[in-house]
């Protein structure tokens, strides 16, 4: 198995990652439907029943929805909100449990509204101010889901250990409709990666390049759990060369190691005999140049002001070095 540390995708590595935050994951919820034990009713003996079924069923992946209500329900039990913890709760028996990948689009049909409030508040923080998202036409999301596939055959295809990490990582596709972002993950809904349906109509490269970036996000999300990587404070901001505004050193750091994964990946992508079109090759050559020009500012950046546990600077050492290479 690879170092923690280290830049290359590994699927014992996402293997053993993907085991540690799933049995945290239900440890938690366990928890919290024993805490809340006598204001659940009948949501208490169904509660305790999925969570044994999901310590046996280790092959099941859990649904992006089940790390945000864990959130949800540590701020209500903090809080005391009674009636919302019994509500919020029932939301475990409403999603579907996944043994593959399932694409799904956002929907705002009332019956999914206490969802839609959950995808919100954790995809909205993520977004600008002025962001907002909402349901997609379907022969809109149809094409998005396709070119998303088709993304997936190339990546298989080019590099099989990228592929095999992002089949343990990623649990879900969701499209939808944005006004400001291509794509996106979010640490509170785990293994989720929504995907704009603005994208549909440009080309495999493009998703190819949105999956390696959202997928390497989830990585550095995993390990955050066990070790902040990042120890400046979420007030102090810095110039982010990705977003060209200022941002918490995180996001600066993220960024630095995304694109240098994305970099090494379009470059064996560029070396190998599976692109068609001269369009795709100058679409890799513009990114790759963009890209190693966005992480060479972006690493003077963390270089020169980042304060780093041992292994966010063994990982930033790592990326340093697979730009370069």
């Amino acid at each position: 198995m690879r170092a923690l540390c280290d830049l290359l995708p590994c699927q014992e590595r996402a293997s053993f990652l993907g085991t540690r935050i799933r049995a945290g994951l239900l440890q938690s919820l366990e928890h919290l439907i024993e805490v809340n034990k006598s204001v659940l009713g009948v949501n208490y003996l169904k509660g305790r029943t999925l969570i044994e079924h999901l310590n046996l069923a280790r092959t099941v992946k859990l649904p992006g929805l089940f790390y945000a209500l864990n959130s949800f329900l540590l701020q209500a039990t903090s809080s005391r909100q009674t009636q919302s913890i019994y509500s919020d709760i029932s939301i475990l028996f409403e999603i579907p449990l996944l043994e593959e990948i399932r694409y799904f689009n956002f929907t705002e049909r009332e019956s999914d509204n206490k969802r839609n409030e959950l995808l919100r508040k954790y995809i909205l923080f993520e977004l600008p101010q002025e962001g907002d998202i909402s349901e997609p036409a379907t022969e809109e999301s149809e094409k998005t889901k396709l070119l998303i596939k088709e993304a997936l055959k190339l990546i298989s295809e080019c590099d099989e250990e990228t592929y095999k990490e992002i089949i343990e990582f990623v649990s879900e596709f969701m499209i939808l409709k944005t006004n400001v972002l291509k794509a996106g993950s979010s640490f509170d809904l785990y293994g989720l990666i929504f995907i704009n349906v603005a994208n549909a109509d440009r080309g495999v490269i493009n998703m190819v390049d949105l999956i390696i970036h959202e997928v390497s996000h989830l990585y550095l999300y995993n390990l955050g759990i066990e070790d902040p990587l990042v120890l400046n404070e979420y007030e102090e901001k810095y110039y982010s060369p990705i977003k060209e505004r200022e941002r918490p050193m995180l996001g600066v750091y993220h960024a630095a190691f995304v694109l240098t994964r994305v970099v090494r990946f379009l470059r064996i992508l560029r070396k190998s005999n599976l692109l068609n079109f001269l369009s795709d090759i100058l679409e890799i050559d513009t990114l790759i140049d963009q890209y190693y020009k966005i992480v060479s500012d972006s690493l003077e950046i963390v270089n020169s002001s980042a304060k780093l546990t041992n292994l966010g600077r063994d990982i930033m050492q790592s990326t340093e070095e697979g730009v370069k290479s």
